[in-house]
This record gives C-alpha cells, sequence and structure tokens, in this order.
C-alpha cells in the first residue's frame, strides 16, 4: 500500500516506520494543500487539522481508500464526497479528554487570577499587590456546553474546586452526572445563569454561532467565556463587542473562527482576551496516544477489520 502521512512530525514517522515497514510510506512536513510532490497513486492518506481535504484534493487521489485523521474534528475533510467515492473516513477520539480539559483550567485560571498582567508587572520591576484582585471558581455557577469525553473531565475538575456545576447536551449521561455531581439543564439556562461558560461542544450546523450576539446579551455581565471546542460555536464579532463593552469580562480562547488569525484581527489584541493556537491536545500524551491510533487504524484496515469510521 502507498501511504501518505502530511503534517507529520517524528514520533509519527517513527511509529509509522517500526509497524507499517512492509508499505510504501510517504512523509511531509506540509499541509495536503501545499504538497507539491505527485501521490496521485496514495491509497492511504493521514492528514491533521490545518489539511483541506476538499473534494479537488479527493478526486487528485484516484485510488484513495482511507482517509485517517488524527484529530477528533474531523470539519476539514469533505465526508460527503469521501463517502460518495467510497471513501472511508476515520477519526482518533479520546486523545484530547485530559489535556484539553487541563488546557481550559489554564486560560480560565490565568483570566482569573490575572496571571499575565501580574507576570508582566513583575517583570518591569513592579510589585503591585493590591492592583490584581482575582475571582476564584470556588462557589460558581460553573457551565459547560457538551458533555462528551472532554466536557464530562471539565465538569470533574470545576467540582474538584468547589463550583456548582451544570451542563448541556443532546445526549445526556446521566450515571456520569449523578457520580461527578452536575446537573443538566436547558441550553437557555446555562447561558442565563452561569458566571463561567466552557465550550467543549463539537462543531455541526446546529452548533455553528451558537453563541451569537442573542445569547451573548442574555448572559451575566462578567461572565467568562473559554472555548476549548471549535471557533465557529461562537459568532466572534459577537464576542469581539461583547469584550470591548465588557458584558463579558474575559474570554480564554484556543480556537479561533479563521486559524491562523489575520495579522489585523482586533480580538487577539485586547487585554480580556487569552488566545493559544489550537495546542489544547499538544502533550507528550496526546502525541503518543494519536501517532500508535493512527497507525493502529491503519493496520486493521489493512488486515480488512473493523476500523472506527465516521461515515
Amino acid at each position: 500500500m502507498k501511504i501518505l502521512f502530511v503534517e507529520s512530525d517524528s514520533l509519527i514517522e517513527k511509529v509509522a516506520k517500526e509497524k507499517l515497514a512492509q508499505h510504501e510510506l510517504h512523509f511531509e512536513k506540509a499541509t495536503v494543500n501545499e504538497v507539491i510532490s505527485d501521490f496521485s497513486n496514495v491509497e492511504v492518506l493521514s492528514v491533521f487539522v490545518q489539511s483541506k481535504v476538499s473534494k479537488e484534493v479527493i478526486d487528485k487521489m484516484k485510488n484513495l481508500k482511507l482517509i485517517v485523521t488524527r484529530s477528533t474534528g474531523f470539519d476539514h475533510i469533505d465526508v460527503n464526497y469521501a463517502k460518495q467515492k467510497g471513501i472511508l473516513v476515520s477519526n482518533i477520539p479520546g486523545y484530547g479528554s485530559v489535556p484539553v480539559a487541563e488546557h481550559a483550567f489554564a486560560l480560565l485560571l490565568s483570566g482569573l487570577r490575572k496571571i499575565r498582567e501580574a507576570n508582566r508587572s513583575v517583570v518591569n520591576g513592579e510589585w503591585r499587590i493590591n492592583d490584581f484582585e482575582g475571582k476564584t471558581v470556588h462557589g460558581k455557577t460553573f457551565g459547560v456546553l457538551g458533555t462528551g469525553s472532554v466536557g464530562l473531565n471539565v465538569c470533574k475538575i470545576a467540582k474538584a474546586f468547589g463550583a456548582n456545576v451544570i451542563a448541556y447536551d443532546i445526549f445526556k449521561r446521566d450515571g456520569d452526572a449523578i457520580e461527578v455531581g452536575f446537573k443538566y439543564v436547558s441550553l437557555e439556562q446555562i447561558i442565563e445563569n452561569s458566571d463561567i461558560i466552557v465550550i467543549a461542544l463539537p462543531l455541526t450546523k446546529d452548533t455553528y454561532h451558537l453563541i451569537d450576539e442573542e445569547r451573548i446579551r442574555k448572559m451575566k455581565d462578567g461572565v467568562t467565556i473559554i472555548n476549548i471546542a471549535r471557533g465557529s460555536i461562537i459568532d466572534q464579532n459577537a464576542l469581539l463587542n461583547a469584550l470591548k463593552s465588557k458584558k463579558v469580562a474575559f474570554a480564554g480562547l484556543d480556537v479561533l473562527e479563521e486559524e491562523p488569525p489575520k495579522k489585523e484581527e482586533e480580538i487577539v489584541t485586547l487585554d480580556n482576551v487569552i488566545v493559544t493556537p489550537h495546542i489544547a491536545w499538544n502533550t507528550d500524551y496526546s502525541k503518543l496516544f494519536i501517532a500508535e491510533k493512527t497507525v493502529e487504524t491503519i493496520i486493521k484496515f489493512l488486515n480488512g477489520e473493523s476500523i472506527n469510521n465516521i461515515i
């Protein structure tokens, strides 16, 4: 089999070479859209989130049988067209359940406790204790949108901080809710009652701009919003206006509607925003998990075994 890994790194290359040595392997650090070499005969394609696997890309690879994205999200792949062409698409769920949840709290605490500002002050030779009064997670109403593996871990951590945790999901995990100690409520109750909102939903046609101008208007004054899911779940212009007016006191964003953002993108320059470049997943644990599960998926496919199919 001719197998192409794009956006590759040394770890995926090492694992693939160890376990797929009998196959024709190709590794490209570029995205699939930037690759110059002729890979029209590729049968298995492994990508990451910056590669846009469009109809045009799929049509160029006339022998393509399997696409494996080394991510949980798959909105960068035209899965419907792949299905029409009889191409299987698989993702790697689970690798971010702990790291992404932890990153939500890294962003949250950086904002609530003014870590960035306090550090800058000390670097500048100042020691201004009274200027950096923060807020606690303890005692706050903590709303979680989405209780998949990431959202569930966010609920657990928030409970450990002593927050009153409420959650929304169309697929309820009632047993976990009882065990962890959170309560399922409606989306509107999350919006209207939460001091802190963490977004851990997948991006679908139903969640696109779920957080829009109208819903932000209904939020508490001074609400904190953390997004570690997908940028387009929030209407970024609406959030920008709310941050400037201080309706939203702080936003911690690991994702944006456009990644990377344009240089003139205003939201990344605001003092009450921290933006990280989609790195919530990026840990030693996650990278090894992804590499091993990607290669395992390919081996199962080659052996005719069932795999984790998106479609």
